[in-house]
């Protein structure tokens, strides 16, 4: 179930974020939504977790950041200049976010089984529907 208690358990977050990231071989992997660096409360939560690594590097220096739904922004980076521009902050800092369109569905008030069937058919054709939107915001 995903539906909330309503308890905040960011702190708790935290610590075993902290915790994982310590263990040999660990690596971070950040998943974030295509917002401005400036706004983007996962890197702020990022930051506030992981002040700098044991090594004294900055964890942005040693993490994996994935934008996904980055279709949400094809229609304002339609020109190389807004889409530099909206990157720039983020490199300017040292991410530099691998980009990923995501798929996702019309409705989502499906019986569970349905649900779970549709969610199974954009993963199928998820890779194919990636293509043709960079294809077609490329041309």
């Amino acid at each position: 179930s995903n539906k909330s208690t309503g308890e905040d358990h960011r702190n708790s977050i935290k610590k075993i974020l902290r915790d994982t990231m310590k263990k040999p071989r660990s690596k971070l992997c950040v998943l974030v939504e295509p917002k401005e660096f400036s706004t983007n409360a996962i890197i702020d939560f990022c930051d506030e977790t992981f002040e700098s690594t044991t090594n004294g590097r900055d964890w942005k220096a040693d993490a994996i950041v994935v934008m996904t739904k980055y279709d949400k922004n094809l229609e304002d980076s339609r020109t190389t200049n807004k889409a530099n521009n909206f990157f720039s902050e983020y490199h300017d800092l040292g991410i530099f976010p691998y980009v990923s369109i995501t798929p996702t569905l019309d409705r989502e008030d499906l019986q569970p089984d349905q649900l779970i069937l549709k969610r199974k058919e954009l993963l199928e054709n998820a890779t194919a529907y990636e293509e043709e939107k960079f294809e077609g915001w490329i041309a």
